[in-house]
């Protein structure tokens, strides 16, 4: 998955990519380093550097084994940070404060 994005807020497209074991390539934005390990789980290159951004394409092409390890990395790290069993947990911490703010009513 590759986001050449010079400006965006934080949006799905990297987790999804990540979750389903791409090796995202993406824009180094303000949310992204909080998502992607450079080199671990993804690649990223600075805003508008299209040499940056080739250089890191033409390595993958060339050791496509890594792109299927970083994606698997990803894989996990998506899946443990933004996972389904995560979410569902989350929200139930959101219902039981609000069960037990109107309990204290």
């Amino acid at each position: 998955l590759v986001n050449p994005s010079r400006g965006e807020s934080f949006g799905l497209t990297l987790i999804e990519g990540m979750a389903a074991g791409c090796c995202v390539v993406s824009t180094r934005l303000a949310h992204t380093p909080g998502l992607i390990e450079h080199g671990r789980t993804g690649f990223l290159f600075e805003p508008r550097d299209v040499a940056g951004l080739r250089e890191i394409l033409q390595a993958l092409l060339q050791a496509p084994q890594l792109a299927l390890e970083v994606g698997a990395a990803a894989a996990q790290v998506a899946k443990a940070r933004f996972g389904v069993e995560r979410e569902a947990l989350a929200i139930l911490k959101i219902y039981r404060r609000a069960v037990l703010a109107r309990r204290a009513r």
